[in-house]
């Protein structure tokens, strides 16, 4: 990879294909777009990615909304789990002195389990958050109950008034709310139990505040699958090891600190391989699977080999000062570059490399690495070439496409939104773009609005007349 000049000339079967997209997600949804369109088999395609949890955390997005089976070598966070979402939702919710707008945001995620049974009336999470908000409780944990109640008052209050009236099914109704309430009130008594208060000092005893949160993740975190009770079981596990030990009672932001620190880093979900699944590992633990399609992705000049940022407590001068056995910064690029080459001199099959090559969040352009440039080289048989050439062949469409033949298909240039073909639709996204922008373009809806909606038709037609320079109607 790094001798091109010595390099055997290039055999044209297309093995090493190029392509950018615009960031990460569309570099994603391009990938499982050429899957869908070639008819790649999900179990002979191993997607290798950065060592972060930023293509992880997108896969598994769109694998959960596209239905598409896959493994992750290590894991998703927890965040993405819904009781990852329950106790985050916890947290926000303490740290805000119980806004009821953070409750009422978890309730409607579906991720906390209400009531239903033993008693209990069914709730449906948008009428608990509508009876939360009714309630104008504002914030503060000791109003919760108090104004439920008087939203019972006044629901009883209804009910006498729907029956003097004769109003018989207005009144069997606010009965139905009532017991609703009533219901939603037991559980936040519940809730609010398990949760200890602060002392007079405004200290919480950070002890009985994680087993009150590994209590609340057991009894009120939903469970949807496998993952969920996975990381249940994980949350309730370091919560419970937290609560043994003994310390003095913290300041309530500081409690909330520790208690987020408790999950900070943590996975769940990792696996090898499986048959009929596709398969996602990192640069430093990828490549083993053998199986005969393999996207390397994230090879922008920012992400790797890294930034080379030196450490700001010894500098990469003090060290080789020290000793020249101490690692500096450009040892750890050296290492990620000369990790990177092994890892694809190990592969067989196609390879597929890909960048963003443009950051949305910050709205700037980024480039590919050099690993992408010594491949494009050695795939043209071309050792002079430089990023140039290479933003040129991408732009052309040259980099290839897996299993489209020589000089790829589908176009060049940065994959982007929208699908390139007919039948590359990932989803209904997907689809609804191919149709609102065919071959890139967007169609004029003003027409389409104008005929279906009349009153907004009129406005429109209004609106262009009041525009004209002579006078008129309007």
């Amino acid at each position: 990879l790094f001798a091109t000049t010595k390099a055997p000339p290039p055999i044209p079967d297309n093995t090493i294909d190029i392509f950018s997209a615009i960031g990460s997600t569309n570099e994603c949804r391009e990938i499982l777009r050429r899957a869908l369109t070639e008819k790649i088999p999900l179990d002979d395609i191993e997607i290798i990615h950065p060592p972060d949890s930023t293509y992880p955390s997108i896969m598994y997005a769109l694998a959960a909304k596209s239905g598409l089976p896959m493994t992750f070598a290590e894991g998703i966070p927890l965040a993405f789990t819904a009781p990852g979402k329950v106790f985050g939702g916890l947290i926000d919710w303490l740290e805000h002195d119980y806004l009821v707008s953070d409750l009422c945001a978890l309730i409607e995620a579906g991720a906390l389990k209400l009531p239903s049974g033993n008693g209990h009336v069914a709730l449906t999470p948008l009428k608990a958050s509508r009876y939360l908000k009714s309630a104008m409780i504002g914030w503060g944990r000791e109003r919760y109950v108090e104004r439920l109640r008087t939203l019972i008052r006044d629901a009883d209050d209804s009910v006498r008034a729907a029956e003097v009236e004769g109003e018989l099914e207005n009144a069997g109704k606010y009965r139905d709310n009532i017991r609703e309430v009533e219901s939603l009130v037991a559980l936040i008594a519940d809730i609010l139990e398990l949760l200890p208060g602060e002392d007079e000092g405004g200290k919480v005893d950070f002890a009985a505040l994680c087993r009150g949160a590994a209590s609340f993740v057991g009894k009120f975190a939903a469970v949807y699958g496998d993952l969920d009770a996975e990381a249940r079981g994980l949350l309730r596990s370091r919560l419970d090891e937290a609560a043994a030990f003994k310390t003095a009672p913290l300041k309530r932001q500081a409690a909330f600190e520790w208690l987020k620190n408790l999950a900070a880093g943590l996975r769940v979900g990792a696996s090898g391989p499986a048959p009929g699944r596709l398969h996602l590992s990192s640069w430093r633990t990828g490549g083993f699977s053998g199986r005969p399609v393999t996207f390397v992705v994230g090879l922008d000049q920012g992400t790797f080999p890294g930034a080379g940022i030196q450490d700001p407590i010894l500098l990469d001068e003090e060290r080789e000062r020290i000793s020249g056995e101490l690692r500096t910064s450009a040892d750890s690029l050296r290492e990620n570059l000369w990790a990177m080459a092994g890892m694809l001199a190990g592969l067989k099959g196609r390879v597929v490399l890909s960048y963003s090559s443009y950051d949305i969040i910050e709205e700037r352009q980024s480039f590919a690495s050099s690993v992408v440039l010594q491949a494009a080289r050695l795939r043209e048989g071309k050792p002079e070439l430089d990023y140039t050439g290479l933003m040129r062949m991408i732009e052309e469409g040259s980099g290839g496409r897996a299993g489209s033949g020589e000089g790829g298909g589908g176009g060049g240039g940065a994959r982007g939104f929208l699908p390139e073909g007919e039948g590359e639709g990932l989803d209904e996204t997907d689809w609804w773009l191919g149709k609102l922008a065919p071959a890139g373009v967007l169609r004029d809806g003003m027409e389409a609005v104008k005929t279906n909606f009349d009153l907004l038709g009129r406005g429109i037609y209004g609106m262009e007349r009041r525009e004209r320079s002579g006078i008129g109607e309007f």
